[in-house]
């Protein structure tokens, strides 16, 4: 390739009716013959360029079956493409033009337009016409859905626990799909038991919890100290009267109360929105996961609430069992102890309806005593 100056410049073959010394031409060819047309003039500028362009012109555009004069004009015409293909690319480029962008865009996954929750739609109401908004959302849900208001309620309330079982529970899709049908068989039972009164109360339930979702700031992050303070109320008997009782309640409750608040600022807190309702798992160390659900302007203590639940259905089998006792004992009859009976000893009687009933002797009891006898 020639060394350029300055003042030198390249003259493409096949356009001019001269022929200097210093024109460059490919190999094989002569000087330019009367009747061709003039060479292309290029400035020092784009020598290098335009050097290594004639050289790809001549393998790009070689043809051995084509004459000299019309090898020479195809070159100059691929040439002549090429350099404009240069000014087009060397135009200012605007953001439609880059490939990179264009590629990106088009691999970019659509963007639907988001629905917005229950809780941004009344988001500013007070909570009367919060109460307002809700059961008229409810009216219009099922004069829409008419008769079929129920079923699908069912199939709603099983979907709804399908998606916790897995978002929160991290069951498999096996076992979302069982509790999600338990909870929609449950429902349904229900609704043949006392009518569509279950699926209305399921219903507005799920659309007041939607729209009054409390935001994840509000959480205070006592969850174990509720849970203690629910068991305390659980477990402990009547206040004591004497001074010294009430004052060590009150220091056993305030030590509790202090440790479970450590505990508490410790634990790992993690947040689920489930559409209807706001999910809250704090896990303290050293404790059992403490599980709070957020819905109607507050958090909710699901663990202590099953506290308050056990304790009650305790509370009902015991007096269950007393009521039974009771209806048990409700007949008695009078027993005169036989002669030569002694303290525990067994006998049999008959009871006036005629049943023949076993009893024992009590202690203290003595031969000729008559006792009661429950039957």
């Amino acid at each position: 390739l020639p060394i350029l100056d300055q003042e030198s410049s390249i003259r493409l073959p096949g356009t001019s009716n001269e022929a200097p010394d210093d024109l460059w031409r490919p190999p094989g060819t002569d000087v330019a013959r009367p009747g061709r047309p003039q060479p292309l003039q290029l400035k020092h500028s784009q020598a290098a360029q335009s050097t290594f362009l004639h050289a790809a012109t001549m393998s790009a555009s070689y043809n051995p079956l084509q004459t000299e004069d019309q090898q020479i004009e195809a070159d100059a015409a691929y040439a002549r493409r090429l350099q404009a293909e240069e000014r087009r690319s060397a135009t200012t480029q605007s953001p439609l033009h880059d490939v990179s962008d264009i590629s990106r865009n088009h691999a970019a996954a659509p963007q639907f337009p988001k629905i917005p929750s229950p809780a941004k739609l009344v988001e500013g109401l007070s909570r009367e016409q919060t109460a307002g908004a809700v059961f008229a959302a409810f009216v219009a849900v099922k004069l829409g859905l008419g008769p079929a208001f129920a079923q699908l309620t069912c199939v709603a309330l099983g979907l709804a626990v399908f998606r916790v079982a897995r978002k929160v529970a991290n069951l498999d899709d096996e076992g979302a799909f069982r509790a999600a049908f338990f909870a929609a068989f449950v429902l349904a039972f229900l609704i043949a038991c006392v009518g569509v009164t279950a699926a209305d109360v399921c219903a507005l339930l799920a659309l007041g919890a939607a729209a009054t979702k409390p935001p994840q700031s509000s959480f205070t992050g006592d969850a174990l100290k509720t849970v203690l303070k629910a068991e305390r109320k659980a477990t402990r008997g009547p206040k004591p009267r004497d001074f010294w009782g009430k004052l060590q309640r009150k220091f056993t409750s305030a030590v509790d109360d202090f440790f479970a608040t450590l505990q508490d600022r410790a634990a790992d807190v993690r947040f689920y929105d489930c559409d209807l309702f706001m999910v809250c798992k704090v896990t303290p160390p050293g404790a059992d996961p403490v599980w709070l659900v957020g819905a109607f302007y507050s958090w909710h203590n699901a663990n202590a609430v099953a506290v308050y639940v056990n304790r009650w259905l305790a509370d009902f089998a015991s007096a269950h069992a007393a009521a039974t006792r009771r209806r048990g004992a409700a007949s008695q009859m009078l027993i005169r102890v036989p002669p030569g009976a002694r303290a525990g000893q067994r006998f049999r009687a008959n009871t006036p309806r005629g049943d023949s009933i076993e009893f024992v002797v009590p202690n203290g009891a003595a031969a000729g005593d008559v006792i009661v006898v429950a039957y």
